[in-house]
């Protein structure tokens, strides 16, 4: 993964608060006594899983959602396009990671966060969600699937995200200004509730609309997470924070009866 490392954080996060109200403001103040939460046999199974190969697939990096053309035609050959790499015999894939952009501004019908403004209302309208399409049409074929999510991505998607110059705050992040870490671009600050909140709220979300086998956090796109020189002083604040969304999707997964992973890509150090 090109400098990456992807873990799964099921057995390093086992002992956790356990939060009756999912209030997030609540979460993030309430984790600071951890007690014990065990893992039913089913999602320790879930986490053991074979998967020979991940195949985490950036669906927005090609032209697939770049046309404005919509309906069962093109849905069709979106579909055959992103299947076929399931479909080649001999294949070793067992588990799809699809990645939906820079982050910040939501491809899925979001209340949490700002929606792009093109292409996928055109399929929202006509009856589609595209991420659920993508996610059945996977699972259809025997694969695992996770929703792989950026924690401070660029915005640097000129189609899917709002209009702004690059070494300026999109809108929601001009709100926002102390919460910001401005190098060659304004990256969030996570040593910042709001910032926490606002990721905690937006993956909480994506669990409660989609019904993927886990969630991966990616913090390598990109791994401005703190001021510098602040890094390993706030590092408690990372800990806290997953230790929040954990609470969350162990929540989710009572709700839904069946397992939720949790996983999280970050550079070597």
């Amino acid at each position: 993964m090109n400098g990456y490392k992807t873990v799964n954080l099921l057995r390093t996060l086992s002992y956790l608060p356990i939060v009756i109200s999912c209030a997030l403001p609540h979460i993030i103040s309430s984790v600071s006594t951890a007690e014990h939460i065990k893992l039913t046999p089913e999602h320790i199974e879930a986490v053991n899983r074979q998967r020979r190969i991940i195949l985490q697939d950036d669906v927005l990096a090609n032209d697939c959602f770049r046309n404005d053309s919509v309906g069962q035609e093109r849905l069709k050959r979106v579909v055959d396009y992103y299947m076929s790499k399931l479909e080649k015999t001999p294949n070793q894939v067992d588990s799809v990671w699809f990645e939906w952009g820079e982050g910040n501004t939501a491809v899925w019908p979001s209340k949490v966060l700002p929606r792009t403004t093109n292409v996928f209302p055109k399929w929202w309208k006509s009856g589609v969600d595209p991420i659920r399409v993508l996610l059945e049409e996977a699972r259809q074929r025997g694969r695992e699937v996770f929703f792989s999510y950026r924690m401070n991505g660029s915005d640097n998607d000129s189609m899917f995200d709002p209009p702004h110059q690059f070494n300026q705050p999109t809108p929601l992040k001009a709100e926002h200004p102390d919460w910001l870490i401005n190098l060659w671009h304004p990256f969030w600050d996570f040593s910042q509730p709001g910032v926490r909140e606002l990721k905690l709220r937006a993956l909480h979300e994506v669990a409660q609309i989609y019904d993927f086998d886990g969630i991966q956090v990616d913090f390598a796109r990109v791994a401005a997470l703190f001021p510098g020189g602040q890094q390993w002083a706030r590092r408690d604040k990372l800990t806290e924070f997953m230790r929040s969304l954990r609470v969350l999707l162990l929540n989710v997964e009572r709700q839904r009866g069946r397992p939720l992973l949790l996983a999280a890509a970050y550079r070597k150090t």
